[in-house]
């Protein structure tokens, strides 16, 4: 009579571990030159600044929306969507300008590079 139990077959002969990782396989490690490294932090920096001027709007707006009709309180609403809308060309400005530097001087992008194939020994 044998029994079928999960994990009956660990003490066989054959133990053998297979590998994830092929030998001469990229493994995805980034190339870290200075112009990956600052491609990489304006692209972190832009989508930063992007969550933060939708939260600034969308604050202002409620602000303006639940003002009541208080004067003081529309003008600070006022002030902040000045202010969102002036920072938000500014971002747009900045964005347009490291994309025309980097058509200029090509940085290569952080993305689909990789260094050199690893061996394992």
């Amino acid at each position: 009579m044998d029994l079928n139990l999960p994990g009956k077959d660990v003490f066989q002969k054959d133990n053998s571990i297979n590998s994830p990782i092929t030998p001469g396989t990229n493994i995805g490690i980034k190339d870290a030159t200075l112009g990956a490294l600052i491609t990489g932090f304006l692209d972190i920096a832009f989508l930063i600044a992007g969550f933060l001027l939708f939260f600034w709007l969308v604050w202002g707006v409620f602000q303006y929306l639940f003002a009541g009709g208080n004067k003081e309180r529309l003008g600070q609403a006022r002030t902040r969507l000045t202010w969102a809308f002036i920072g938000f060309i500014i971002v747009i400005l900045a964005f347009s300008v490291s994309k025309f530097v980097q058509g200029i001087f090509p940085i290569p992008s952080p993305q689909n590079q990789t260094i050199n194939q690893i061996t394992p020994p």
